[in-house]
């Protein structure tokens, strides 16, 4: 059984106004639905509006591309940091965040101040699952604010080594850290390039519905489409 190489490739929303005490969204899950009056949103909180995953795999390194857009369906203007976990395993090569079409850097964190952040988010939102993320560090971005109604977009690029036993590479990306969301995801798109220089003999998700075209004995490409749900599980390839 392989571990897992961690990728944790999604970010989330952190509000810094200290004057709102915001939690980290959950979606409000009914079963069995049935017909029930919206409620009205809180002052502060947001959705994950789209996902889109764009990976080329060559042998062992993963070469990621991440766009991630978050919509403010509060009433108030939210003052918010994204953060990101850099995967132990993983070399993050570049990452832009696009605010009203301009790029927006970010700083990289160590371990010590990435535990410190995240401690500081898990005591200000009470979710304690935040603290399996941890990594070798994080990416944190200036703050910038969200007005009622408006959408930002996270765009991030990384690259990553990904783990290998027997000849068997393992992809994984956390699709389940998309549940911190007051809404179910509009639409999450992945699509993965596989690449050999040996004949790949199987291709395969032990977890998701995948769409798998194989051209040739050294090249696969695989596709994941799925609209209005709240992903439960970590996306993985074998």
């Amino acid at each position: 059984i392989l571990v897992p190489a961690l990728a944790s490739a999604q970010g989330v929303l952190v509000v810094v106004n200290p004057d709102q005490a915001v939690r980290l969204p959950r979606p409000t899950i009914i079963w069995p639905p049935h017909p029930t009056p919206r409620p009205v949103p809180p002052p502060g909180i947001y959705k994950i509006k789209q996902l889109d995953v764009q990976a080329r795999l060559v042998d062992q390194v993963a070469q990621v591309r991440v766009s991630q857009s978050f919509v403010n369906t509060g009433s108030q203007q939210l003052e918010v940091s994204f953060v990101f976990p850099l995967p132990y395993d993983g070399a993050i090569d570049q990452m832009t965040l696009m605010i009203d079409g301009k790029e927006h850097p970010a700083k990289l964190l160590n371990a010590d101040e990435a535990r410190r952040l995240y401690e500081s988010i898990v005591r200000k939102n009470k979710d304690p699952a935040l603290l399996e993320w941890m990594g070798t560090g994080m990416f944190k971005t200036s703050v910038f604010p969200v007005p009622p109604g408006a959408t930002r977009t996270v765009s991030l690029r990384y690259s990553q080594i990904c783990r290998k036993q027997e000849g068997l590479t393992d992809f994984l990306f956390p699709l389940s850290t998309a549940k911190y969301t007051s809404h179910a995801v509009e639409a999450v798109d992945v699509r993965l390039t596989v690449e050999s220089q040996d004949e790949i003999k199987n291709v395969y998700s032990p977890t998701h519905a995948v769409e798998i075209k194989r051209p040739d004995e050294r090249h696969a490409t695989v596709t994941y489409s799925v609209k209005n749900e709240v992903p439960n599980s970590d996306f993985r390839l074998l």
